[in-house]
């Protein structure tokens, strides 16, 4: 497989492109803005895009799933209880001082335990509420998607509409830190890390 990041928008979100190296076949993780730079990269491996899924809908991390769904006549997926995080995703980008078209509806809601295929490639879904409700994590081998559960220094917020720190405790208890200690945690914001790296940071929230 190959993962590459694209760093993307005023928030410096993670946008992660995932390639199937047998088929080309690649999926999107989380545009949150700057669809030609998302598109550069996608080009630049000689992908072929398959799907676009959001861990949530926070306005950083969809921005440009529009433009890319568009651009590829792709499917949008996103957690069963995200939609209307969503729908208001324009919204809470005006509430930050940013200018923000709105968000196609996904196409797909997924569940937990489902897997979404790409090419030989196969990414778990995990429900992972705190954050957001709907808030998804993507696992694929030894390697997760967590979009802003947990990050190296600390965990997500759950002061934005829908977030709960019970949830986000909860969460990162029963469905981050009961994986190996050698996943690679890719997040939302930040660099990558090993879980194993953090569990003692984690221990003081939980």
């Amino acid at each position: 497989m190959v993962i590459d990041k694209v760093v993307v928008g005023p928030l410096q979100t993670n946008c992660y492109i995932v390639i199937c190296e047998e088929t080309k076949e690649a999926i999107i993780i989380d545009p949150g803005d700057e669809a030609p730079r998302v598109s550069a990269v996608v080009n630049y491996h000689g992908a072929n895009v398959k799907c676009v899924v959001a861990t949530h809908g926070h306005f950083d991390h969809v921005m440009a799933v529009g433009e890319l769904k568009e651009r590829y006549s792709v499917p949008f997926m996103a957690g069963r209880q995200e939609k209307d995080i969503i729908k208001h995703a324009k919204h809470q980008a005006l509430f930050f001082g940013f200018v923000a078209s709105s968000v196609p509806e996904p196409d797909e809601l997924v569940d937990d335990g489902q897997e979404i295929d790409v090419g030989t490639l196969k990414l778990k879904v995990i429900n992972a509420p705190g954050h957001s409700p709907g808030h998804i994590a993507l696992l694929l081998e030894s390697h997760l998607f967590s979009g802003d559960i947990v990050f190296e220094n600390g965990v997500g917020r759950t002061d934005f509409p829908g977030g709960s720190y019970d949830e986000l405790m909860k969460t990162i208890r029963e469905r981050i830190l009961s994986l190996p200690a050698n996943t690679v945690v890719h997040p939302g914001h930040g660099g990558e890390f090993m879980l194993a790296e953090v569990k003692s940071m984690l221990s003081m929230f939980i």
